[in-house]
């Protein structure tokens, strides 16, 4: 069975990520996961909701970045710390449709390691409506972009660099 990666960052979330959390251990209930706060140096009791739900599951890890990043770079310093095979992401406020993984975890499986087939696999559960009224040609060329991106490490190592600096603290269950 391979690990599943969630990373999740958050941002003034309190009122709401225990039960977005509670929600994909629920969904990853009998697989190999972990999930990743991160929380974005936020205003409310974020950190301490985070420490709460560290300490009450093993496959969980909570980050907590010393000045607020934004979305996409508090996702990014989660991405250093996965382990898994598959790593997702979903929002905070559970407005994810994370329902979906399943369906997206079986493409990827039935890919048979080419990243061009799980990219073609996943594409339409990812974005059906988006691509409707694409012609065939134009998806394989979107998802061949897909496949240059994931191929390109430089950028990832580059931006982990910088915010390898603005890390805080890491807590550990």
């Amino acid at each position: 069975m391979k690990k599943i990666s969630v990373v999740i960052p958050c941002y003034n979330s309190q009122n709401y990520l225990k039960s977005t959390v509670d929600r994909i251990c629920n969904l990853l209930k009998g697989k190999d996961y972990e999930i990743i706060l991160v929380n974005d140096c936020s205003s409310d009791s974020t950190i301490d909701t985070i420490v709460s739900i560290v300490n009450e599951n093993n496959n969980i890890l909570g980050i907590d970045l010393a000045h607020n990043t934004g979305q996409h770079n508090a996702t990014m310093a989660g991405f250093h710390y996965v382990t898994g095979d598959y790593v997702l992401t979903c929002a905070d406020d559970g407005q994810s449709p994370i329902e979906k993984w399943d369906e997206m975890i079986k493409a990827l499986d039935s890919s048979n390691d080419s990243h061009y087939q799980a990219i073609k696999n996943i594409l339409p559960i990812l974005f059906t409506n988006c691509f409707d009224g694409l012609s065939n040609s134009n998806k394989v060329s979107i998802a061949q972009d897909l496949i240059n991106i994931a191929n390109t490490n430089e950028l990832f190592n580059k931006v982990y660099a910088q915010l390898q600096k603005d890390f805080n603290a890491i807590i550990r269950g």
